[in-house]
């Protein structure tokens, strides 16, 4: 994130300084990509769904590594970025993200639901120890 952002302050002054008109369509305003953005989030979610069973202090980090992120991406669109040229469809872009964090979770759901049903826990330590699966201290 903090490289993207003097990436983008560098790509920005230098855009500023070009008179040619050739160099000035080559290298054109940066903008916000909003795709690399959501696969970013659907990645940060994937991970604190996983985080809660396999490492318990994970969601904490990660929900602080989200908050920074959020800050320094708020704060390099506001400074060094235009508005985008080509406008997305709003409705394209909030569906395609909504199957997409939908598949992740299916995915989080899976790994999670086979560690509690058919992974035999450690016998020397853990909360779980001297059991057949996590399972069956639910039941």
């Amino acid at each position: 994130v903090i490289l993207e952002t003097v990436r983008n302050l560098a790509h920005k002054a230098f855009y500023k300084k070009v008179q040619n008109k050739i160099l000035k369509a080559i290298f054109s305003k940066p903008s916000f990509i909003l795709a690399d953005s959501i696969l970013d989030l659907v990645y940060f979610q994937l991970l604190l769904w996983l985080g809660f069973l396999f490492t318990p202090l994970q969601p904490l980090f990660l929900v602080v590594i989200l908050l920074v992120m959020f800050y320094v991406k708020k704060c390099s669109v506001m400074w060094n970025l235009g508005p985008e040229d080509d406008l997305f469809r709003g409705s394209t872009v909030m569906f395609l993200s909504i199957v997409l964090l939908f598949s992740v979770y299916i995915f989080a759901l899976s790994l999670v639901g086979y560690a509690v049903i058919g992974l035999v826990p450690s016998a020397e330590c853990g909360p779980f120890q001297n059991k057949s699966s996590i399972l069956s201290v639910l039941t």
